[in-house]
């Protein structure tokens, strides 16, 4: 007689069962004599104990401390990031990097690594949270702050070691860029060099901010970034930025593709004197009224789908440059819904039923010798517009089709879902910290998470297994494995394994551990 733990097929949870071996027909078989009751179960109620217990009995010996869960960690998370730091061969590379520290940087690196990557919060509390991770030590706290002034002096080469191995590896194309800023502000009033105040894409415009631009692929990998005072919207010093990137990673060719307010902060005319090329949102309001009177001429659409009356555009030359005007039936429908939503606010106005809070809620309101009344010309004149979208680009014709502008454009939501990512999900800001060299520090930490995270996405994707990152820190955020003491020795008793968990581990070639493992040997 023995005891097995073992998973059923239908439920995936773990049972403890009772079993004989018996022989038949000259092999040995086993048989199931009863079921204890599922592994989870046990461990939270304290049954288990009492199981051990009355098994040692059978024996005429006792359990003296019994079976007791002493802690729970969390192993996933760690071989998780263990196994992406090989990936990105990041040893050898801090192999050729001057470090003098007293400290074990890798390991403090790879905590806040984990810990950024499963529950981003502030230092201390990584700091404080530290235990949680298997087999990983108690930092000190200054060696934290420490490594975050070491990261800052390493980002001009980390990003270009993570580049190297992102186009040797997984053939990352930079043919075609992406190139957006965004705001990260800080719980402070305090100005210095580098916080400043701005204007907040957050609407935090109490707090001081830094401004973080963030260039990746077409795959939405990230290249690298670049940090400026939080009064920096200037479109020269962004372009300043662009081109030290630009450098930094030998790009012959770069295309910017960026919406309407990029289009603002980086004038065109700069951008092209710079010898950019570009493929941005533009207007189509504001183009002469010869353009206009074109783009409302059904005469040169066409559709990339199959049902023409949902989808078309046409390329429209203007000044050297392509306008690419497409139309879409679900945008007409959004613009039309937005339209009507502000002309019943102006009704509601000049019902007194309600009062403008808000410039815009004023749009279709005319005021003439003091008399308030709806602009029907204007509500008119907008509606010709409902479902046509502009996209302006200098790149010639026999280098991109019209086509491939459009999925180029229309890729630009990648880099919004990168600074999603990065504010939601590993929580780039707020940023608590004060130090110039650590609040960089902490910008190559989230960057760095960021290329890990992002690569398991890419590749699960590339195996049609879809994921977000809140599928992801989930999954493996479910990987534990509770500490127990049986007869004298201590054991991890793992977790059942989720399907989604199971081909993270399989993808990075994880080994599963054995249910229950001696601590030594997990």
């Amino acid at each position: 007689m023995f005891v097995r733990i073992k998973g059923s097929p239908t439920t995936k949870k773990k049972y403890v069962q009772i079993c004989k071996s018996f022989r038949e027909g000259g092999k040995v078989r086993q048989k199931v004599v009863g079921s204890l009751g599922a592994v989870d179960s046990l461990i939270e109620t304290g049954e288990i104990e009492k199981i051990a217990e009355s098994l040692m009995a059978l024996t005429g010996k006792s359990l003296s401390k019994g079976v007791r869960e002493l802690k729970r960690y969390q192993w996933g998370a760690v071989k998780v990031i263990e196994k992406l730091w090989k990936i990105f061969e990041l040893d050898f590379f801090l192999k050729k990097q001057l470090i003098n520290a007293e400290f074990d940087f890798k390991s403090i690196v790879q905590l806040l690594a984990i810990d950024r990557f499963m529950n981003p919060r502030s230092k201390l509390k990584t700091y404080e949270n530290a235990s949680r991770y298997l087999g990983v030590e108690d930092p000190d706290l200054q060696h934290i702050y420490r490594s975050l002034e070491i990261l800052s002096s390493l980002k001009p080469n980390l990003e270009k070691h993570l580049f190297d191995i992102n186009r040797k590896k997984f053939g990352m194309n930079v043919d075609i860029v992406f190139f957006d800023a965004t705001t990260l502000y800080f719980h402070s009033d305090k100005e210095d060099e580098l916080r400043k105040f701005g204007f907040s894409k957050d609407c935090k415009f109490n707090d001081v901010q830094v401004v973080m631009g963030l260039l990746m692929d077409e795959e939405g990998r990230p290249i690298g970034f670049q940090s400026f005072p939080g009064n920096t919207f200037d479109g020269k010093t962004l372009l300043k930025a662009l081109a030290e990137l630009k450098e930094t990673f030998q790009i012959q060719k770069l295309i910017i593709v960026g919406d309407r307010a990029m289009c603002n902060r980086m004038n065109l005319a700069a951008v092209k004197e710079a010898g950019y090329e570009y493929i941005v949102g533009s207007s189509i309001r504001k183009q002469s009224k010869e353009i206009k009177e074109e783009i409302l001429n059904e005469e040169g659409y066409r559709s990339l789908v199959k049902d023409e009356s949902n989808f078309k555009f046409k390329e429209i030359a203007v000044n050297g440059e392509r306008l690419i005007v497409s139309w879409s039936a679900d945008r007409a429908r959004k613009d039309a819904y937005d339209r009507e939503t502000l002309v019943e606010k102006a009704k509601e106005v000049l019902d007194g039923k309600s009062k403008l809070r808000k410039p815009g809620k004023a749009k279709y309101l005319k005021l003439e010798e003091e008399v308030k009344y709806l602009d029907e010309a204007k509500i008119f004149s907008d509606s010709q517009w409902d479902g046509f979208y502009g996209i302006l680009t200098n790149v010639e014709k026999d280098l991109k089709s019209d086509e491939e502008i459009y999925d180029a454009y229309h890729q630009l939501w990648k880099i919004e879902e990168c600074f999603r990512t990065l504010k939601s999900h590993l929580k780039i800001r707020p940023v608590y910290l004060r130090k110039p060299e650590r609040i960089q520090g902490h910008l190559v930490l989230c960057f760095l998470t960021f290329v890990f995270e992002r690569h398991l996405e890419i590749e699960l994707k590339k195996q049609s297994k879809w994921t977000t990152p809140d599928r992801l820190r989930a999954a493996i955020s479910d990987l534990q494995a509770s500490l127990v003491e049986i007869n004298q020795k201590q054991y991890l008793l793992r977790s059942e394994i989720d399907p989604h968990a199971k081909t993270i581990l399989e993808l990075l070639k994880i080994p599963t551990p054995q249910d229950l493992t001696l601590l030594s040997d997990f």
